[in-house]
């Protein structure tokens, strides 16, 4: 469901995936509130229009710690704007997910990234 709602750019469908409190990558020191989550997706989206992303070899690693559970998986991604920049590379998502009204959120987000940046004016 993240990787399809990611490629979609919907920042509504970002929101439900969620918890309300989210260790975040991207906030340090602290837990990051679900909009500022969304304000920092909104801002690479921005930046980033044309999205695309591929699971390498379709590979999930999945941990069920009862009503949590870990799942990592890695993929490429391909980002481009109206003007011809470009960024690709590979990220490794390690997700921490629990139960919440029948469905699943994630409350820990959590990635490496191995950028590569391509653009007109030559990086």
């Amino acid at each position: 469901m993240w990787i399809n709602t990611n490629g979609r750019n919907n920042l509504e469908a970002y929101a439900g995936l969620l918890d309300t409190q989210v260790d975040y990558e991207y906030v340090k020191g602290r837990l990051a509130s679900r909009n500022e989550v969304l304000n920092d997706f909104e801002k690479n989206i921005k930046r980033w229009p044309i999205r695309s992303y591929s699971v390498k070899g379709n590979q999930f690693t999945w941990a069920d710690l009862g009503d949590k559970a870990t799942i990592s998986f890695s993929m490429d991604y391909h980002y481009s704007d109206l003007s011809g920049r470009q960024a690709k590379g590979v990220t490794n998502i390690n997700l921490l997910v629990r139960r919440s009204g029948g469905g699943w959120v994630i409350s820990s987000y959590k990635e490496t990234v191995d950028r590569k940046r391509n653009d007109k004016k030559g990086m």
